[in-house]
């Protein structure tokens, strides 16, 4: 088995984030994730019904939200932007990104409000990696923002046109990645939330169609008689 094998169809994983989407929508306690989340759910909510169909040969899913956390540590409060970005042709992934973004309010003048960017991760699936020499499942530091910033966001320290190097991580979801998220980021509605046993089951069920056909991909790499570089799988080499 290729370890690029491992990630879901584009039917579980799509299926996946409309759950999740689900979840998120009905958390009023969080109102900007209900609303963001409900709005996206009302575009998609749809789509099972192609997908019993087989009829989900082009598609794209995209989602942003972002939601204002005090951090007590440096005095600051911070706005945080998650976006999820899947695009599929031909009934197979030609792009999966999701962004990890960490920002403060910057007001420049009385008319202006920008925002100071701090962080940038993004988590990329790439079928195509091969060909470049970098690991199908990775993360980078810095790059791109994806759709999510505007010109109001402008001010960045992160240097966007350096998108090197790509680190070897573990598959990715909408779930998992709101779940580091409120791991990090948080406030007593968050943490209500991360105890939802309807939460957990959504993170369990993520975790077993992302995770497990990796990580015993990885262990059977390990455990071979040949000594292979694990390495160099994960850019399919």
């Amino acid at each position: 088995m290729s370890i690029n094998t491992t990630f879901p169809t584009p039917v579980k994983l799509i299926q996946e984030e409309i759950k999740t989407l689900k979840f998120l929508m009905n958390q009023t306690r969080i109102s900007q994730f209900c609303g963001d989340a409900g709005r996206a759910y009302s575009v998609y909510n749809k789509y099972p019904q192609l997908i019993r169909k087989n009829q989900l040969k082009n598609f794209n899913f995209y989602f942003n939200t972002f939601f204002d956390v005090p951090c007590a540590d440096i005095g600051l409060t911070l706005r945080i932007f998650v976006n999820a970005d899947v695009k599929i042709q031909n009934n197979s992934y030609e792009k999966v990104c999701y962004h990890l973004i960490v920002t403060k309010k910057a007001r420049r003048s009385q008319e202006e409000l920008r925002y100071t960017l701090f962080r940038n991760f993004h988590f990329d699936y790439n079928p195509k990696a091969n060909e470049s020499g970098h690991p199908f499942f990775h993360l980078q530091y810095g790059g791109g923002t994806g759709r999510s910033f505007g010109a109001e966001y402008a001010i960045n320290i992160t240097f966007p046109s350096i998108d090197l190097p790509r680190i070897s991580y573990k598959p990715m979801s909408l779930a998992l990645l709101m779940q580091i998220v409120f791991m990090h980021f948080y406030d007593e509605n968050v943490v209500k939330l991360r105890e939802d046993n309807d939460w957990k089951s959504i993170l369990w069920n993520n975790e077993q169609l992302c995770w497990k056909d990796y990580y015993a991909e990885c262990s059977a790499y390990l455990n071979s008689e040949e000594k292979h570089i694990l390495c160099n799988h994960f850019c399919g080499k």
